[in-house]
């Protein structure tokens, strides 16, 4: 096994993924691999492709990966799946995923999969994208949105066009998940999925094909909805918190009990032993408040260590100062790791108040 954290194995030649595109497609008009049943939702429909035909001459392109992605998949018609799931924080990878142009000088497009919003696993993903002398970095979310319109590869080292003799492009994928992510979000899966596209430089002026990005002309992901701000002034908006999660920072083990408190409301909602580092969640679900249907958190909990050694009350109503990484009891012991509110948003960290 690697010392990466994604549970691959070794790589070489036996654990290569290889796949030939585009073998004697030359001539014919929309490119193949776009459309058909199988691709992504937004490359579903064949004539989006139709204005884009190649001269004279084939296309064949290979294209591989080396083995150190487990979740990662080539397909037949230019899609590549880069898939996250059973990771954890502090984990890494580095994927190179290779392409190799066979035949004639080609150009080469890259197009990413837009997924629905939130995806809490993606946003929290630090990720790198590397061809050549190229790079963006930020989460795996932002890099979906970054290319959605489409990159041209082929001439980001200055040289337009694919050259047989030049040897293989590497499009590399860097990645890790941070060690403070919330277990939800470790949990969970996500994918960061790519369409290649290609056609052949012969018989099309480069400044022709200046505008015959294939991606150009689908619309944009959605963005990620705005983080809700919990503070004595949030704009008048009605904020009521789902579920909270918590990082126990106490130096030694602890039993914990807490409570909905004022506002009548009751209610256990989390009580049990946790060590240093232990996370623990509270959800409104749990609140009981006679009379009202409403799952929510707040006015107010109360935190009890050790049959009452400690007691800390925290307001969480979203009416006055709450915030991702904010810390409360003696020394800190409690820190704020995720707060989700009852229509699904994030609230935000104390930076973006």
């Amino acid at each position: 096994m690697t010392a990466n954290g994604n549970g691959a194995t070794g790589g070489g030649p036996s654990g290569l993924t290889r796949r030939r595109l585009l073998a004697g497609l030359g001539g014919v008009g929309a490119i193949g691999m776009a459309s058909g049943a199988g691709t992504f939702a937004h490359f579903s429909d064949a004539e989006a492709f139709a204005d884009n035909a190649f001269g004279a001459g084939d296309v064949d392109i290979d294209v591989w990966l080396d083995a150190s992605c487990r979740g990662c998949v080539v397909n037949d018609d230019g899609r590549v799946r880069f898939g996250f799931d059973d990771i954890d924080r502090g984990d890494d990878g580095h994927t190179v995923l290779s392409v190799d142009v066979q035949t004639n000088p080609s150009r080469l497009w890259l197009g990413t999969q837009c997924l629905p919003v939130p995806d809490p696993l993606g946003d929290a993903i630090e990720a790198t994208l590397t061809v050549g002398g190229f790079s963006q970095s930020g989460s795996l979310s932002d890099l979906r949105r970054q290319f959605a319109g489409g990159l041209r590869l082929d001439d980001l080292d200055g040289d337009a066009c694919l050259d047989p003799t030049s040897g293989p492009l590497e499009i590399v994928l860097d990645w890790r998940l941070p060690t403070g992510t919330p277990d939800s979000v470790a949990e969970s899966e996500t994918s960061f999925d790519i369409q290649l596209y290609a056609e052949q430089c012969r018989h099309v002026s480069e400044d022709e094909a200046v505008g015959s990005n294939p991606f150009a002309a689908f619309a944009p992901c959605d963005e990620p909805p705005a983080c809700v701000v919990c503070d004595d002034d949030n704009g008048g908006e009605s904020v009521n918190l789902q579920t909270l999660t918590f990082r126990y920072e106490g130096t030694d083990s602890a039993h914990l009990e807490i409570v909905s408190t004022k506002g009548n409301t009751s209610g256990v909602l989390f009580a049990g032993d946790v060590q240093p580092a232990d996370e623990f969640t509270i959800d409104g679900e749990d609140v009981e408040r006679p009379g009202q249907g409403q799952d929510r958190l707040g006015p107010e909990i109360r935190i009890d260590r050790d049959d009452g050694e400690e007691q800390t009350d925290v307001h969480v109503s979203c009416s006055k100062p709450l915030a991702v990484g904010m810390t409360f009891g003696d020394g800190g012991k409690y820190v704020i790791l995720e707060g989700i509110t009852t229509d699904g948003r994030q609230i935000c960290a104390e930076e973006d108040l």
